[in-house]
């Protein structure tokens, strides 16, 4: 699988002292696919939250997708933060809401303050998303320059040093780019019932990341994202096992009840089964901050669907008719011949094998 790219170009200011942005990524994979929902949604969720700390540093911060994401699917989240109960089960805490005009502070237990970043309201031109047909690739890119200068003009966001973004990838097709299904060829029948999923997301894993852009970062003088904390949420059915692939330690809980529908945009359908929450997390030490993240999973699941039930009846009465078709054929004088040549193939497959 590609990687998913985060780079920055710092302002060429020496007034704004010499903090450098603290990043935090927060990375939600929900398999709606495969989670009944009312509005029968049939393509994963990617949501992806960038939390940075000493933002007015930044001039330009761009999130690369190693695939085609055109604007009209990307849904800004910041308003749904503007709810107490969205922002608390993003941020596992009890956090307090401040909204005025185009924006919207969270406040955090601990004191922080957080500016939600809006990507299409208010000032145009904050977030444009570059899309390259030829190469297949995407870029979102936030254009702090243009912020910089409504914040000036808000008494109230002035004295904020954090900012945080939230955006959802939704109803582009993520398969062959962030998981893909892998069924072994002697598995016939029994794979339209159950198969194997392999789920891959990575950011920053540059061995993963055209050389074309790494030549381009090295060019510009932009820098990669270097992170304190990376959170990977992936939600999927109850009754799929999954088995983590890769070195961070996972948590797993169930998703809870009607909490997360308003946050989703569509109602979670429990009674078609219940929905386990996993979660792997990686934390920067003292000494060295976090360049890099790749989590691998395997999930084997099970499903019945009716078109499949349908075909599969319509393949035994097929086999049937040919059975009787056969036996038929066999009554007759050229019986004979088709045996010698169904042993004679089967003695040269003997062979082969």
């Amino acid at each position: 699988m590609k990687s998913f790219g985060m780079w920055y170009q710092e302002q060429n200011n020496q007034n704004l002292g010499h903090k450098s942005p603290k990043f935090d990524l927060h990375v939600n994979f929900w398999s709606l696919e495969d989670i009944k929902t009312s509005s029968g949604v049939r393509e994963p969720y990617l949501d992806i939250g960038i939390k940075i700390e000493n933002y007015k540093q930044l001039e330009c911060l761009t999130f690369f997708c190693p695939f085609e994401v055109d604007a009209k699917e990307i849904e800004d989240l910041s308003e749904k933060m503007s709810l107490k109960d969205n922002a608390n089960i993003i941020f596992n805490d009890d956090c307090e809401i401040e909204t005025k005009d185009n924006y919207t502070i969270v406040q955090m237990p601990d004191e922080q303050r957080l500016l939600a970043f809006p990507l299409f309201t208010g000032m145009k031109g904050i977030c444009t998303v570059e899309k390259s047909t030829e190469c297949g690739e995407t870029r979102i890119v936030f254009d702090f320059q243009k912020f910089h200068e409504y914040v000036r003009e808000v008494d109230k966001l002035k004295d904020l040093e954090i900012i945080y973004i939230r955006f959802r990838i939704k109803d582009v097709e993520l398969r062959d780019h962030i998981y893909f299904d892998s069924e072994p060829l002697n598995k016939s029948f029994e794979s339209a019932f159950s198969g194997t999923r392999i789920i891959d997301f990575k950011v920053n894993e540059i061995r993963n990341i055209p050389d074309s852009i790494r030549t381009e970062i090295i060019v510009n003088r932009e820098k990669w994202v270097e992170f304190g904390n990376i959170h990977f949420l992936a939600m999927m059915p109850s009754s799929y096992n999954l088995t983590p692939l890769c070195e961070e330690r996972m948590t797993c809980r169930e998703l809870e009840q009607e909490l997360w529908d308003d946050y989703l945009g569509t109602k979670i359908d429990f009674s078609k089964g219940h929905v386990l929450a996993y979660h792997w997390r990686k934390k920067a030490t003292e000494e060295k901050t976090i360049e890099d993240f790749s989590c691998l999973m395997k999930v084997d699941y099970s499903k019945t669907k009716l078109v499949t039930i349908i075909a599969y009846a319509l393949s035994v009465v097929a086999l049937g008719m040919v059975g009787s078709l056969l036996a038929n054929i066999w009554k007759g004088n050229i019986g004979f011949g088709i045996a010698a040549v169904l042993l004679l193939v089967a003695v040269a497959i003997g062979k082969k094998k």
